[in-house]
C-alpha cells in the first residue's frame, strides 16, 4: 500500500481498547495516560497526555484529528515532559 501510494502508510486498529488505538496512533511517543473531561453540555473530550510531542509521526492537530475520527471524540494532546531528579 506505501509503494502504491507514495507515502509512509500506519495501520491502527479500529475500535476496541480506546488506550491501544490512542497509542497506535502517536507511537513511537510515550502515553501517560488518558483523561476523559466532561464537558458542560454533557460530551465528553479526551486529554492525552504523552512525554513529548517532537516525536510524534505527525502534526499534534493531525494526531488529535485522527483519534477524533477513530473514536468520536475530541481530543487534546497534552505533553508533560517528566521532571529530572
Amino acid at each position: 500500500i506505501a509503494d502504491d501510494l507514495k507515502r509512509k502508510v500506519r495501520i491502527i486498529e479500529k475500535g476496541g481498547d480506546e488506550k491501544k488505538t490512542v497509542q497506535s496512533v502517536i507511537a513511537p511517543v510515550q502515553l501517560l495516560g488518558i483523561n476523559i473531561i466532561y464537558t458542560p453540555n454533557g460530551g465528553e473530550k479526551l486529554k492525552v497526555r504523552v512525554h513529548s510531542l517532537k516525536r510524534l509521526p505527525m502534526k499534534k492537530e493531525e494526531a488529535e484529528k485522527t483519534i477524533f475520527l477513530l473514536l468520536n471524540k475530541q481530543t487534546e494532546i497534552t505533553e508533560e515532559p517528566t521532571a529530572h531528579r
